[in-house]
């Protein structure tokens, strides 16, 4: 292979319609190449190279090349052993000599990008380095740059009293009837006092953009929240059924009680039916879609008069334009991990186009997103940690050819 037809096939891959034959014959080439071009390109690329040699399918190549480096570094550090021994070990004023530690520890930490539509276009700016010069390493866009989000939460009490959760509140936080609320490591659990509760009210925890948390509920259910959500539930569950209303997006684990079915009342408008289960539903306003996906167990999803029994691996989307009165599409065999990629602290962007990049983004970083010349028509895949900054994202894409500046208050400007 020659550097037109590696260029070929990085761009194919960027493209999306690259086979895994021709990934592993890049890959290849690779391995022939100097190990100082290989070195310097994974240096300077770190960001977008980590994580690789967790996929499976590539792993056997990437510890290859690793291997080359490794026997490269081994050398390196007999050779400095040799000068070493050579110079004496303490010098004529009497100090130890350190010998420096050549060898680089390719630590692939999870929390790092795993994005290979980035990969593809990382290799295709090395083979066309004057170009990424000109167009790559423009720090002054980001300096406006932005945190990732993080755990943090309000919780409204029956009376009206908001408190603020974060990490630093601890332990208990109120007492709403005989139930004791908790607060610990960004949980907040629901503890009841006595087996027949004496009053019942209402609680609300809400997330804002930016910030996540995870809930208990009196009857041991578990709930987590992702950005710009928010969960209303009673401080018991008493009678025939446990009923909550949700906003935005939150994941379920229900405990099971086939006395006391589970119902969850979407924007006002949709309710899921469950007895014991685990399942997504994301239901923001400004996605297309409101969509219940069913990791575990069966559940029932009522839209009007229209009603969809879901088995493990479905989703059901329902337009979110006047969802009562439109029907319910029912997806089989999705994919699971990108749907509840955000509970396991990722974003995953498998099959999306940039605009709805740009939507989880804006949740995340609580960042604004315009557009200077249109919306480009990209597509994109892989996964990337949400514990990184916004400059860390945007390096990564602008490797794959999107260009964008952070403004001051938190506005991002998407160039090309």
């Amino acid at each position: 292979m020659d550097k037109v037809q590696a260029t070929s096939i990085a761009q194919k891959f960027a493209a999306g319609i690259c086979t895994e034959a021709e990934h592993t014959a890049l890959f290849n080439w690779l391995l022939t190449l100097p190990t100082t071009d290989v070195r310097s390109l994974m240096e300077e690329y770190s960001v977008i190279f980590e994580n690789q040699a967790m996929l499976p399918a590539r792993k056997e190549l990437w510890t290859k090349i690793h291997q080359r480096l490794d026997e490269q570094d081994e050398q390196k550090e007999q050779d400095e052993q040799q000068k070493y021994t050579d110079q004496q070990a303490y010098p004529a004023n009497g100090r130890l000599l350190t010998l420096p530690n050549t060898r680089r520890k390719w630590i692939f930490a999870a929390a790092s990008v795993i994005f290979l539509l980035l990969t593809a276009g990382a290799w295709f700016l090395f083979l066309d380095k004057s170009q990424h010069q000109a167009t790559i390493t423009q720090p002054q866009q980001w300096k406006n740059d932005v945190a990732p989000g993080k755990n943090g939460a309000v919780l409204t009490l029956a009376g009206g009293q908001k408190i603020v959760l974060d990490s630093t509140t601890k332990g208990r936080v109120s007492t709403q009837g005989n139930t004791t609320i908790l607060n610990t490591n960004g949980q907040l659990t629901y503890n009841a006092l006595q087996e027949k509760p004496t009053e019942i009210l209402s609680n609300t925890l809400t997330t804002d953009r930016g910030y996540q948390y995870q809930l208990v509920l009196p009857d041991g259910s578990k709930v987590w929240l992702n950005a710009a959500s928010s969960i209303t539930y009673p401080t018991a569950f008493v009678g025939q059924e446990r009923k909550v209303a949700i906003t935005g997006e939150v994941y379920f684990e229900v405990a099971g009680n086939s006395k006391m079915p589970f119902k969850v009342i979407v924007n006002d408008q949709i309710s899921v039916e469950v007895l014991g289960t685990h399942f997504n539903v994301n239901s923001y306003g400004d996605e297309s879609s409101i969509q219940t996906t069913l990791l575990e167990g069966k559940i029932k999803v009522v839209a009007g008069q229209k009603k969809a029994l879901l088995l493990p691996g479905h989703q059901a989307r329902i337009r979110n334009l006047f969802p009562s009165t439109t029907g319910i599409v029912v997806a089989k065999d999705v994919d699971i991990e990108k749907v509840i990629a955000w509970k396991e602290g990722l974003f995953n962007f498998e099959g999306l186009k940039l605009e709805e990049v740009m939507r989880q983004l804006s949740r995340w970083y609580v960042i604004d997103v315009s557009y200077e010349a249109g919306i480009p028509d990209l597509q994109f895949v892989g996964e990337m940690s949400r514990n990184i900054s916004l400059s860390g994202v945007l390096k990564g894409l602008q490797a794959a050819g999107v260009h964008c500046r952070i403004e001051e208050g938190h506005h991002l400007v998407v160039l090309r």
